[in-house]
């Protein structure tokens, strides 16, 4: 699942529109029905026992005070792993400068209180097969979890 804010303002900053139910809705009105679609997704994919993994891309200038909240309410939600990835430049933000992995890093150590971080993903999609622990072992194909929340529950 992929949740890049918390704050309908913001999401009319990154999606430009919505589409739900045959109508079309823009800024703030269209990011708040996808906030809370994909909300309403993490929880039912907890609650049916499925392992949830959060996407989050992060955003400089956009949505950067939205990753820590992003967190913790995911982690609220039940799920199990974070993955804060870069911005690649494209499309509306083709002129936003990606974060450095300096800040990657900081924002990730960071959340790692919070919630499971999933440190290997670089894009390539290589996160999108099999299951963690299953059909990919973590430390198979550079994949690499931290959790120092685990002892949270």
């Amino acid at each position: 699942m992929t949740l890049n804010t918390l704050d309908p303002e913001v999401g009319g900053r990154i999606y430009s529109h919505v589409f739900y139910r045959g109508k079309r809705y823009s800024g703030a009105a269209g990011a708040g029905i996808l906030l809370v679609n994909q909300l309403e997704g993490i929880a039912r994919a907890v609650e049916y026992g499925m392992t949830v993994k959060v996407n989050t891309v992060l955003i400089p200038g956009v949505n950067d005070a939205q990753v820590r909240l992003i967190a913790h309410k995911v982690r609220e939600l039940g799920a199990f792993v974070m993955n804060v990835m870069p911005l690649i430049p494209q499309a509306d933000f083709a002129g936003v400068t990606p974060p450095p992995p300096e800040q990657l890093e900081v924002v990730r150590s960071a959340n790692e209180k919070i919630i499971g971080q999933f440190r290997h993903c670089r894009q390539c999609r290589a996160d999108a097969i099999g299951l963690i622990g299953q059909d990919v072992q973590v430390g198979a194909s550079g994949c690499s979890i931290t959790n120092s929340s685990a002892a949270l529950g």
